[in-house]
C-alpha cells in the first residue's frame, strides 16, 4: 500500500502470514502507522510492527 505522508511517498509491503481479511481500510490504517514510523527513522523491523499494532487495535480492538 501506499501513502502520502509530510510530502513523501512511502511503500508498505505486509509481511507475509498478515491476515488480507482485515480489509482495505484496516490495511491502510497499517501503511500509515508504518509510513510514520519509517519517517520518526525508526528501523524497518519496528516500522512493521507499529504497522500491525495499529490494525489489530482498530480490527480487534485490542489496546497493547
Amino acid at each position: 500500500m501506499i501513502v502520502h505522508i509530510q510530502g513523501r511517498i512511502i511503500n508498505w509491503i505486509p509481511l507475509p502470514g498478515l491476515d488480507p481479511s482485515l480489509g482495505e481500510r484496516v490495511m491502510m490504517i497499517g501503511a500509515t502507522a508504518y509510513g510514520h514510523a519509517i519517517i520518526a527513522g525508526k528501523p524497518e523491523e519496528e516500522a512493521q510492527q507499529e504497522a500491525e499494532r495499529a490494525m489489530y487495535r482498530v480490527a480487534f480492538s485490542v489496546n497493547f
